[in-house]
């Protein structure tokens, strides 16, 4: 009696090792899906802001370019 006690209590401490495990190795598995979701939306986020900052300063150079033109125009004509 003593003995099958004994192994009762020791299966039941191994089975909710096993459980304890597993629910570990789950919540390990979700949160490192969670961060290389992370990963790549920052990486989105950025290669769009690159993108952004690209065409923000093509627009600059465009109208740096433009206010020039309009400037040696306005001397061409002035002179």
């Amino acid at each position: 009696m003593v003995v099958s006690v004994i192994t009762a209590y020791y299966s039941y401490k191994l089975n909710k090792a096993k459980s304890d495990r597993e629910t570990a190795k789950d919540q390990f598995d979700r949160l490192n899906d969670e961060a290389e979701k992370m990963k790549r939306e920052r990486d989105e986020y950025y290669e769009k802001t690159k993108k952004q900052d690209q065409q923000i300063l093509k627009l600059k150079k465009d109208l740096l370019m433009q206010q020039s033109e309009a400037r040696q125009r306005e001397a061409e004509h002035d002179g």
